[in-house]
């Protein structure tokens, strides 16, 4: 897959991209075959597959086909496994919550690229005992989440939820994850969606049912002057609250109320955005305002970190993925691309000051050191193993430039800044390699024109049907978005 717009920087970077996403997925950690954390985390695996996608599906149908059967039969997953040695963690004791919720993800991506209905029914053993379809581990995933949950009906957090260092919020049991709820929130739809396409009119029913339960749960116990909160510890102690007197306004918690649709109106979204943006900084948003500077365990690790440094306040690239995504979905062109800018390796804030940046100027680094750390500000810190690649990658291809992949075609559905005239995409899908060239002329509104060959088609839906009546490898396609 080869993207290119009139930027060679951003050519570079987007393409560059695909290598990082290969390294990573091939050699996270110290060794995929070295247990103890150095091998595969199950999150990271999950969403180096979703972003690989495009690029080697025969790998990413490899890894998956681990990630199913690291699943326990009552549906939580391991944390992270070696390939020669097994699990990191035994049945009972698995700690990081949010590990299933991106095994339905990935599974979703999967079935789109691929347009392989009949893995669905595959059969996976479970870990601990048992085996069932593919489909099945995915319903067993998010029925667990919805049902593992604390006093204000959401998901516990146990020893973490994406952010490893929320360790100790859970550590009696009783935590509970505002971004685990969102993201399950997501998972629900994406589920939703599946089923319909399935004609499994009782899993619809259910996700659906699931997914506004959860939404109301989110809305009515985690909304606080004017944004949500991030989580709860055993003690009911509020995490990003108001007024705390740091961690406030988490940027995560904002983002996935867009990724998972759980914001019920104009005026709250139009908050959200106000505290996502007041995060920004020259480098991109931080993970929350206020770094804190005192130790608490009833929290975790991430108040030991120096202020601006990693989960502490930091620029976390893998974060900002996220906010570009959530940016494209609301059509937030000009500032999706500000802040996938200001994240690209050959930024000229990084590139320019290489001996403050210190990172290498052709990968991600995970994050850097946030305004709150007296000196450190802007150096970029853990390049290469980062779910930023994967998301980034997506960010760019799936959400800006706008081709997602459906269980029965295309859609395009850019989403491109003004400065974006044209862009051209060789992609490969299903045994075809698409040429796209798309003609950025939008002003006001935005309408999406597609020809396929000579052929004008009715909407920006490019139906996989017509794709395979044509009888070459390769497809001209002329997208204008106007």
């Amino acid at each position: 897959m080869v993207a290119l717009t009139l930027s060679p920087v951003q050519n570079l970077d987007i393409n560059s991209l695909k290598y990082q996403l290969i390294a990573i997925t091939n050699w996270r950690g110290t060794s995929p075959y070295h247990g103890a954390e150095g091998g595969l985390g199950y999150r990271d695996t999950a969403q180096d597959i979703e972003g690989i996608l495009p690029i080697d599906i025969n790998l990413a149908k490899e890894r998956l086909l681990l990630l199913l059967k690291y699943q326990y039969d009552y549906g939580h997953t391991v944390s992270g496994f070696s390939i020669t040695e097994g699990p990191w963690s035994n049945e009972g004791v698995t700690g990081k919550a949010d590990v299933p919720v991106w095994l339905a993800y990935t599974v979703n991506a999967y079935i789109k690229e691929s347009g392989d209905i009949k893995f669905l029914k595959k059969e996976i053993p479970f870990l601990n005992k048992g085996k069932a379809s593919v489909y099945e581990h995915v319903l067993r995933a998010v029925r667990y989440l919805f049902n593992e949950t604390g006093k204000n009906g959401l998901p516990l957090i146990k020893r973490a939820d994406w952010n490893d260092a929320y360790d100790c919020l859970g550590k009696e049991g009783k935590g509970e994850s505002v971004w685990l709820a969102m993201a399950l929130c997501r998972a629900l739809l994406q589920v939703k969606e599946l089923a319909e396409f399935l004609k499994d009119k009782k899993v619809v029913k259910e996700m659906k049912e699931k997914y506004e339960i959860m939404k109301e749960r989110i809305n009515k116990k985690t909304f606080d002057n004017g944004y949500y909160i991030a989580a709860f510890n055993d003690y009911g102690y509020r995490i990003g609250y108001s007024k705390n007197k740091e961690g406030i306004k988490p940027l995560n918690s904002q983002t996935w109320a867009i990724l998972g649709n759980v914001i019920p109106d104009r005026e709250r979204l139009n908050s959200c955005l106000k505290v996502i943006d007041s995060l920004d900084t020259e480098y991109g948003p931080v993970l929350f305002k206020k770094a804190y500077t005192q130790f608490d365990p009833n929290i975790g690790r991430v108040t030991s970190f120096a202020p601006g440094v990693k989960e502490n306040a930091a620029v976390f690239s893998h974060a900002c993925a996220f906010k570009i995504v959530a940016d494209c979905m609301l059509k937030r062109s000009e500032e999706a691309y500000d802040t996938f800018s200001k994240l690209l390796p050959l930024y000229s804030l990084k590139f320019n000051n290489p001996d403050k940046y210190k990172g290498e100027p052709y990968v991600y680094a995970e994050y850097v050191v946030g305004p709150d750390h007296p000196v450190r500000y802007g150096e970029g810190t853990f390049t290469w193993n980062t779910g930023t690649a994967p998301w980034m990658f997506m960010a760019a291809t799936q959400w800006i430039i706008g081709i997602k992949p459906h269980y029965n075609g295309l859609f395009i559905d850019p989403c491109l800044p003004s400065k974006w005239k044209i862009v051209k995409v060789k992609r490969p899908f299903r045994g075809k390699i698409l040429n796209i060239k798309i003609y950025n002329g939008k002003k006001e509104g935005e309408k999406v024109e597609i020809f396929l060959e000579s052929q004008r088609l009715k909407n920006n839906f490019i139906p996989y049907s017509l794709l395979k009546k044509i009888g070459k490898r390769d497809i001209n396609i002329t997208v204008t978005v106007k």
